[in-house]
């Protein structure tokens, strides 16, 4: 089918966003999520208002990347913010020299791609909640019994 060709967009976040902990997972995948729709949505504002002004482009680059950094450093953001900068880049670098006002084929990669990707961290999302919680309970009690058999061996000893 034609997504296939755009798998790797979904395979990416599955990657990135497994993380030992279910919290974890849900946090960064939904960061990441929130972060590619937000940058995609600007990236495609971008190309329809100036989609061949060079000097403007490179204006904006600077000014999402400082955008795209200064909202990581927020810790409700945190990754979110990359992955804003990170979507913008991928879209309009990609896409820049053709006409997005002019015709629905040149969206076609770009809206591609943010599925993909948002498509992935919701799958992301799912597993976590369905395989993960076995893994920290599991390494919660492990946890549990060597704090407890430490404790005890320090009583022993003194």
């Amino acid at each position: 089918p034609e997504s296939a060709s755009y798998a790797l967009w979904a395979i990416l976040p599955c990657i990135l966003c497994f993380l030992p902990n279910t919290g974890a997972a849900l946090l960064k995948s939904a960061r990441r999520a929130f972060g590619t729709i937000c940058g995609g949505v600007v990236a495609l504002t971008c190309l329809y208002w100036n989609p061949h002004s060079v000097p403007v482009l490179l204006s904006e680059l600077f000014l999402v990347t400082f955008a795209g950094k200064y909202m990581s450093t927020y810790a409700c953001i945190d990754y979110g913010g990359v992955t804003f900068g990170l979507t913008w880049h991928i879209v309009v670098l990609g896409q820049w020299r053709n006409d997005i006002s002019q015709s629905f084929h040149a969206l076609e990669v770009p809206l591609w791609r943010i599925g993909m990707t948002v498509t992935g961290a919701l799958f992301t999302m799912v597993c976590s909640l369905a395989v993960l919680p076995c893994h920290a309970t599991t390494s919660l009690e492990h946890r549990y019994a060597e704090a407890l058999l430490c404790t005890t061996e320090v009583c022993l000893v003194s």
